[in-house]
């Protein structure tokens, strides 16, 4: 975490990514395993797999897509 944002307390992340051509792989936002998030990219031969992954390892979320920008990235104080 940047020092900032562990001065200011942040508690919550927020994170925009721009993708063209995305398909959802897996939606699961059944387990509440998720008091923080693993975001993974990995390349494939022609597509790139967006990941996010709970706690213990499990995916929540699986997005394949043509491509992908990191708009950006907030931290936030949440009561």
């Amino acid at each position: 975490m940047p020092d900032k944002w562990a001065y200011r307390n942040v508690n919550a992340v927020q994170v925009i990514i721009d993708l063209v051509q995305a398909e959802i792989e897996k939606f699961n936002l059944g387990t509440y395993n998720y008091n923080s998030a693993n975001i993974m990219v990995n390349q494939t031969e022609d597509r790139k797999m967006l990941i996010v992954t709970d706690d213990l390892g499990e995916d929540i979320l699986v997005l394949k897509t043509s491509w992908l920008y990191l708009n950006s990235i907030g931290g936030y104080t949440r009561f």
